[in-house]
């Protein structure tokens, strides 16, 4: 794995990474490029972007290179890229992802939100072709890892959520909402959910304003709002709504800012000290961060509701303890798993190989049989075996004869001895010849 979070980042370096689906796209592509065996999965939320990278050949992932891809397409500098991921390999990956899909690595401890996120990422590279057996297994794991987390642990009972701490920051504010006008930019899930909460407030109306007229259309439907209580206005009304509003929550997908100072400078003067409360759960950031410092404007990014969701208690560690436990266990049986998919895999590979080696001499003896006599079959099929064998050991010999071959060599041949039984056997002649001791 390959990523950052918001453990490990600032919003300002995380909406630098995020991506979009067009961009993940690009990015499985660009990877594939890479070598052709590779299989990945991106996730990238508001919180974190991870790409989790297997090589179908059993090989080693070339972290720079993984990385150089990343920064092309983030436009961004290799030496930054580096500077800002954190790589995680085998068993901490497994065990990583397993503790993401369960939500225990969230913002809001125990969340099911980043779940439905993973089984999207993992839908979309499967459908790109990027997710393969390794990648199945993996995330199928994770997927069950997380249902039993959350049904026998209840860790995400009662959760003060990203959407219910912004409630606790618009009640700073406004002391009643009967009267307030709020105005939703973005009409995705964390749109959805943040104007739900919002939406038990009772506010006088709710309008809804989005690129996309049909997404804003779909969400109005699903949030139940009609004339005059609120409903959907075109993206040409922003700068109005903004007259008009009271609490804004901001959840596009846009790349940059859609709201700067130079746009809300003029409109906070006409607003005539009437306080906004700004909540921009975008990444990127739909609001740009000088905005906080326009009078009578309370503006409120991820890194305020992540500051204040860590200085809650939340007493759950019983229930953590318990959640750490069935991770581990997950973990350890995926890990055994992929090994042992990898091990099968080796295997054929090697069966396929010696196979091959069979058959030529196999072709060889044949021919010579076809004009021996009955004196010569024994030392034909003498010749066919000892020259198989000696096919058969030649590549491990000379590795083990390589003069710069270092300590290894020490455990390739403690590995053919235990693999062959050759522990404690005594050796009837000691002649040299491809003596692996």
């Amino acid at each position: 794995m390959i990523g950052l979070s918001h453990h490990t980042a600032a919003l300002r370096v995380r909406e630098r990474l995020a991506l979009d689906d067009a961009q993940a796209t690009q990015l499985l592509t660009q990877l594939r490029t890479l070598d052709e065996a590779f299989e990945a999965v991106v996730l990238s939320t508001c919180n974190r972007t991870e790409i989790y990278i297997a090589s179908g050949r059993g090989a080693s992932v070339p972290i720079q290179a993984v990385q150089s891809v990343i920064a092309k397409v983030c436009d961004m500098s290799l030496p930054e890229v580096e500077d800002v991921t954190e790589v995680s390999r085998g068993a901490a990956t497994i065990r990583h992802l397993l503790r993401v899909t369960c939500g225990l690595d969230a913002m809001v401890l125990g969340e099911t939100q980043v779940l439905g996120q993973a089984k999207k990422a993992y839908r979309h590279a499967a459908t790109n072709g990027s997710a393969g057996a390794v990648m199945h297994s993996l995330f199928q794991a994770a997927f069950r890892c997380a249902k039993e987390v959350h049904t026998t642990t209840g860790i995400g009972q009662g959760n003060l959520s990203v959407a219910s701490a912004a409630i606790r920051f618009a009640r700073q504010i406004f002391a009643t909402f009967e009267d307030k006008t709020v105005v939703g930019l973005g009409a995705g899930e964390m749109a959805k959910l943040t104007l739900r909460h919002l939406q038990g407030l009772n506010p006088q109306r709710i309008w809804l304003v989005n690129r996309s007229e049909s997404h804003a259309m779909a969400l109005a439907r699903n949030l139940d709002l009609h004339p005059p209580q609120g409903g959907v206005r075109p993206i040409e009304d922003l700068d109005e709504l903004i007259l008009a509003a009271d609490v804004m929550v901001c959840a596009t997908g846009a790349r940059h800012p859609i709201l700067d100072a130079e746009r809300m400078r003029p409109l906070a003067r006409q607003r005539r000290h009437r306080p906004l409360f700004i909540l921009d759960i975008a990444v990127p950031r739909d609001v740009a961060a000088e905005v906080r410092d326009l009078p009578d404007c309370y503006l409120y990014d991820l890194d305020d509701l992540q500051a204040h969701l860590a200085g809650v208690k939340q007493n759950r560690q019983d229930r953590l303890d318990l959640c750490e436990r069935l991770v581990g266990e997950h973990a350890e049986t995926v890990a055994h798993q992929l090994q042992h998919a990898d091990i099968g895999r080796m295997i054929r590979r090697l069966r396929r190989k010696l196979q091959a080696m069979a058959d030529v001499e196999q072709q060889r003896t044949v021919r010579k049989l076809a004009a021996a006599t009955d004196a010569d079959v024994g030392r034909i099929l003498d010749q066919h075996t000892h020259r198989l064998i000696n096919k058969i050991l030649h590549l491990p010999l000379q590795k083990l004869k390589q003069p710069d071959a270092g300590p290894g060599t020490r455990h390739y041949a403690q590995a053919i001895e235990s693999l062959f039984a050759l522990n404690g056997e005594e050796d009837p002649e000691e002649t040299g010849q491809d003596d692996v001791r």
